[in-house]
C-alpha cells in the first residue's frame, strides 16, 4: 500500500486514471475511509491526551483516568465511525459542485477519487503532528498547516480531476472549497 501512495505522489493523476480503469469494490472504498480514520485519530491523539488533561485540571488537582479514556473513545468514535460518514457526504457534495461547474463524472468515480486522495493524504496528517510537536512559533505552525492544507487540495483536486474528467485543477479545487466552507459553516453554527 505504501508503495501505490509513494507511486500516487509522483503522478496523482495518471494514478488515479490507473485505478478507475479498475476500481475497488465499495468495501475497499470504506477500509480506505476506515484508515484515514485510524491515522487521522493516531495524528489527533497527543492533542487529545492534551486537551482531556487541561479539561480536567480546570477543577481537579490530577486528572481522572475516566476523564481521559472518555476523550480517546470519543476521538476513536469520531474517527472509525462518524469519518467515514462524514466522507461519503463530502465526496456527493463534490461531485454536485463538480457536475454545476461541467464536470462529467459519476458520483461512484468521484466517491473514489475523494476516498483515495484522502488515503494519499494521511502522511500529512502524520508529518503535521510532529512538525506540530516541534515547533512552538505560532506563526511558523500556522505556515506549516497552510503549506499542508494546500497539497492536500493539490492531491485532492489531481484524483477529482480525472474522476470528474476536467482538464485543470483550478475547477476541482473550487469544487472542494466550496463544500468545505459549507462544512464549516455547519460546524461553526452548532
Amino acid at each position: 500500500m505504501l508503495n501505490r501512495i509513494w507511486e500516487a505522489y509522483r503522478d496523482v493523476p495518471g494514478t488515479m486514471a490507473r485505478r478507475l480503469a479498475n476500481p475497488p469494490g465499495e468495501a475497499r472504498l470504506l477500509m480506505y475511509a476506515f484508515v484515514v480514520g485510524l491515522v487521522g485519530f493516531f495524528a489527533s491523539l497527543p492533542q487529545t491526551l492534551a486537551d482531556a488533561r487541561a479539561e480536567a485540571l480546570d477543577g481537579i488537582e490530577t486528572a481522572g483516568q475516566g476523564d481521559i479514556s472518555a476523550h480517546v473513545l470519543a476521538a476513536l468514535f469520531g474517527a472509525v465511525f462518524l469519518l467515514p460518514l462524514f466522507l461519503y457526504g463530502f465526496a456527493m457534495l463534490v461531485h454536485l459542485v463538480a457536475r454545476v461547474m461541467g464536470g462529467k463524472g459519476t458520483a461512484e468515480r468521484t466517491r473514489h477519487a475523494v476516498f483515495w486522495g484522502m488515503l494519499l493524504t494521511t502522511p500529512l496528517a502524520a508529518l503535521g503532528t510532529l512538525i506540530g510537536g516541534v515547533l512552538t512559533l505560532p506563526a511558523a505552525l500556522w505556515a506549516v498547516n497552510l503549506a499542508l492544507f494546500a497539497l492536500f487540495l493539490w492531491i485532492l483536486a489531481g484524483t477529482v480531476m480525472v474522476a470528474e474528467d476536467f482538464s485543470s485543477r483550478m475547477r476541482v479545487t473550487i469544487s472542494f472549497l466550496m463544500p468545505s466552507a459549507l462544512f464549516l459553516v455547519i460546524i461553526a453554527a452548532s
